[in-house]
């Protein structure tokens, strides 16, 4: 007669605590299924423990337990929860539920499970199968089949879910009957007679091979006559009908990098609507445009620009250029020549640059001509006294928090019923720190106060991690306002508003540090 050997459980990783609910469910299995339930409880607690590991006897050491209790496999089992498994964060678990989709090799049966196993740890409660249900139709890689979803009113999990198979199951039926393979291709077919028949393929619309409108950069595709870039002029080549990101001719060099012994730089910064730094130097009394580069170490010109230039003897370059994407430039060559300009000139090394759109004026011989002046901004105390005479003129604008000069008070409707939070909004441990500062800052100030009464009204709390690493304090007046009387100041119509600026000269920026 043959027996049947249960195989024990790998061993557990001790790595991944998160897995010990798992673990400890394929063990009870095994337990119950090798009859060790039956057996004294110290041997189900040995079984346990040479189950999981060596590092599983320095853990059981740690436990405060009797020597009665530690003969127990619950009450060993009840310690090995609480060393594993620690307090789950809601908002973590319900980020990783929202973010589930379906994979691309990845079969419907394994991604509705992954969903009921993520929602484990939610707490959705009844709102579960709800959420499961959404999250299939959002996740579902086959966007004609969330879209037959969505369509449906009275969809439900159950349904959802049986769609979800029946159209993987007819998928897989229809590549077996019509023998679909979907990396082959057709290129010919051979008849009986040996003759080969080539098969034409279908050529396909212009726009269905692009991913968006060539002419405006849109995403979406759309006629020629709906295009926003209809009759606009493009800034790169002069052409009428497209806009200059979007412009397809010969892509000029707009900077260089360059590279040698002493490893140097060139290149420039666009900045859209502003005009580029440019001024006009003399070489071998040809006038050239040059472009101030203060981050470049060298200065360039362009092939086009030597032609006209007398008396230039090219010599061989002693560095590499490269350009954006570390592209290698067609260096030409270079030589060297005086840079002038009114009352000023200076002898410097010039790179002769095949496609160069615009000659650039290295930092050199920037400062050697004197064109941008370096200023020490450590010495510059204009804005600090500056600072210091409107701090000394209106000290109370900078002392203290900004207040009305009137007590404001919030109406309520005649139907207003109050509302009080039962239980406070849970606040990361992490912040937990940073809130208390917070608060206490806020109470010194006035901003808040402690209420140790019965009120009829408690909102909740909200902190919000701010980009310096400070949080902010906010409140959820979402019930408070529902029973608030509006207050209506209706905003002036735009030409109303530019109408009285005309002839303006001077404008302001404000903005408040906080409000409460």
């Amino acid at each position: 007669m043959t027996t049947f050997q249960v195989a024990a459980p790998e061993k557990f990783d001790f790595c991944k605590p998160e897995t010990w609910t798992k673990w400890i469910q394929r063990f009870d299995r095994f337990r119950s299924a090798l009859g060790l339930e039956e057996k004294a409880g110290a041997t189900q607690v040995n079984s346990l423990i040479y189950t999981m590991g060596p590092e599983a006897d320095d853990i059981f050491a740690s436990f405060d337990l009797s020597e009665e209790n530690r003969k127990k496999y619950a009450k060993v089992k009840e310690q090995f929860d609480k060393y594993f498994i620690v307090r789950r964060n809601v908002i973590f678990e319900r980020a990783k539920f929202n973010k589930r989709k379906q994979d691309d090799d990845e079969g419907v049966e394994s991604f509705v499970t992954s969903l009921y196993t993520l929602t484990e740890h939610c707490g959705y409660n009844d709102l579960r199968q709800e959420m499961i249900r959404d999250r299939i139709v959002v996740g579902i890689k086959d966007s004609n089949l969330s879209l037959k979803m969505q369509l449906d009113s009275e969809l439900t999990l159950k349904k959802a879910t049986d769609m979800a198979r029946q159209s993987e199951t007819v998928k897989k039926q229809q590549a077996i009957m019509r023998c679909d393979n979907p990396n082959s291709n057709v290129d010919a077919v051979k008849s009986k007679f040996n003759k080969t028949k080539f098969v034409k393929k279908q050529k396909q619309p212009f726009h269905s091979k692009q991913k968006g409108c060539q002419r405006c950069g849109n995403r979406q595709f759309h006629p020629r006559e709906k295009c926003q870039a209809k009759g606009a002029k493009c800034y790169k080549c002069s052409n009428i009908g497209h806009f200059a990101k979007s412009c397809r001719t010969g892509k000029t060099v707009e900077s260089v990098n360059v590279y040698s012994d002493s490893e140097g730089f060139l290149g420039t910064i666009n900045t859209v609507g502003d005009r580029p730094w440019t001024t006009k130097l003399f070489i071998h009394k040809k006038e050239i445009d040059f472009k101030i580069d203060t981050g470049a170490d060298v200065t360039v010109i362009s092939d086009s620009d030597l032609k006209g230039i007398n008396n230039t003897e090219l010599l061989k370059a002693n560095k590499r250029l490269s350009g954006p994407g570390n592209t290698n430039l067609n260096v030409v060559g270079k030589f060297q020549c005086m840079l002038e300009t009114k009352d000023k000139f200076s002898v410097q090394d010039i790179y002769v640059v095949k496609g160069l759109s615009k000659p650039l004026l290295g930092r050199p011989a920037i400062q050697a001509l004197g064109i941008i002046d370096k200023v020490n901004v450590s010495s510059v105390n204009a804005s600090s006294e500056a600072n210091n005479y409107y701090r000394g003129k209106y000290p109370k604008i900078f002392n203290g928090l900004g207040k009305t000069k009137w007590t404001y008070t919030i109406a309520l409707g005649p139907d207003a019923k109050p509302f009080a939070l039962s239980t406070p909004r849970r606040v990361p441990l992490p912040l937990m720190d940073k809130v208390k500062t917070e608060l206490t800052r806020m109470e010194k100030l006035g901003v808040i106060s402690k209420v140790d009464e019965p009120t009829e009204w408690c909102a909740g709390m909200v902190v919000v991690p701010k980009s310096n690493g400070d949080v902010r304090i906010c409140i959820d007046f979402t019930k408070l306002n529902e029973s608030v009387k509006r207050e209506n100041y209706p905003l002036p119509a735009v030409e109303e508003s530019l109408s009285k600026l005309a002839n303006a000269r001077m404008f302001t920026k404000l903005d408040a540090n906080s409000s409460f």
